[in-house]
């Protein structure tokens, strides 16, 4: 297994799909492959990449803290999948927003789309954002009708978040889930940026440390969607709490019915099915490949990071990379794929 995801990964290197990257692959136990290939960083000079380099997590903030946050909210009872957002969020009203929920928010069935141009240079800050939400008619449809994936639920879920707990959505999720299973490497706003790799260049300044995602970069470096980073080694022990139906080494971060509601399918309207804040089967399956017989949930980020869990075989596929570095590169839907089909085959999965 190893040479054949090394090749696929020179190959992807030599394609320039990206400049370097993490590969890990956990099953049944044993953790079967942990590598790094290539550069963390390739301008203005050369750093090799690391196992232990972090990366601009991306998207995976969305099911790693905005969803689990939520369903820890949940099993304590303090929060509902069909409590409507203006419970929690009083201003969260008119123009079809008082028929939002949180389900809505965790399946990317809620209406809402992108902010529009205008709207997002108006984001300067965290407070900015949530008045643009409430205030602005975002809602491309009525809640419920089609899953289209936004950046804009889980960015509201983040509010939701901080107004029930009462303190910021990093301090929550250190607190709730990064504490609890051991997850050093990963924060919100990194203050050591010895040992990250950089993404795109933006204004003759390279990233690193910062940020991707724009709307994420305008509203301090913490929201709902985007704004973590981490390691792969770190993500792994998120991923087996979740095989092992939320408990890691005797931490209990959340209870077996809350990780089985959160993991189930369930099919979303135009097609498909989602889990609470995961991908099970969509055209955001990339991440699982063309050979594993069962579904699964995973998620990607634009950065080029991506976790894929298959709770039939109990398997972990991680993918870090910054194929953002020093610009945006295509190829990474087709390395994702191509990692999952290496790792099914040599498992014999298929």
């Amino acid at each position: 297994m190893d040479s054949a995801i090394s090749g696929a990964m020179s190959d992807a290197i030599d394609r320039e799909w990206i400049p370097g990257g993490v590969t890990l692959v956990w099953h049944d136990g044993a953790l079967l492959h942990r590598a790094a290939h290539g550069f963390s960083q390739i301008s203005p000079n050369r750093e090799k990449a690391n196992v232990e380099t972090v990366y601009d997590l991306a998207s995976l903030t969305k099911p790693v803290v905005t969803a689990t946050i939520a369903m820890s909210l949940i099993a304590r009872g303090q929060l509902a999948l069909e409590d409507p957002v203006s419970r929690h969020i009083g201003e969260y009203v008119g123009d079809g927003r008082d028929d939002v929920t949180i389900n809505h928010l965790l399946l990317h069935t809620s209406g809402l789309s992108a902010f529009g141009a205008d709207q997002a240079k108006k984001v300067v800050d965290r407070q900015s954002a949530k008045d643009i939400l409430c205030s602005s008619r975002n809602l491309a449809r009525p809640p419920g009708e089609l899953f289209e994936y936004t950046d804009l639920g889980p960015i509201l879920l983040g509010f939701v978040i901080e107004t029930i707990t009462g303190e910021p959505l990093e301090r929550a999720a250190k607190r709730i889930i990064f504490g609890p299973l051991g997850m050093s490497d990963t924060r919100f706003c990194p203050k050591d940026l010895s040992r990250i790799a950089p993404t795109e260049e933006m204004n003759g300044v390279m990233l690193r440390g910062t940020a991707h995602d724009p709307i994420c970069r305008a509203m301090g470096g913490v929201a709902g969607h985007a704004g973590l980073f981490g390691t792969a080694d770190d993500l792994l022990k998120y991923a087996m709490m979740i095989l092992a139906g939320g408990n890691l080494n005797g931490a209990e971060l959340l209870p077996r019915a809350a990780v089985a509601r959160m993991v189930r399918p369930e099919p979303v309207p135009g097609g498909g099915s989602r889990a609470l804040g995961w991908d099970v089967d969509t055209v955001y399956s990339s991440p699982r490949g063309d050979l594993l017989k069962s579904q699964g949930i995973g998620h990607s980020g634009y950065t080029g990071t991506s976790i894929w869990i298959d709770f039939e075989s109990k398997l972990v596929i991680i993918l870090l990379t910054n194929r953002v570095h020093p610009h945006v590169r295509e190829g990474i839907v087709q390395l994702r794929r191509r990692l999952a089909n290496v790792v099914a085959a040599n498992l014999e999965l298929a």
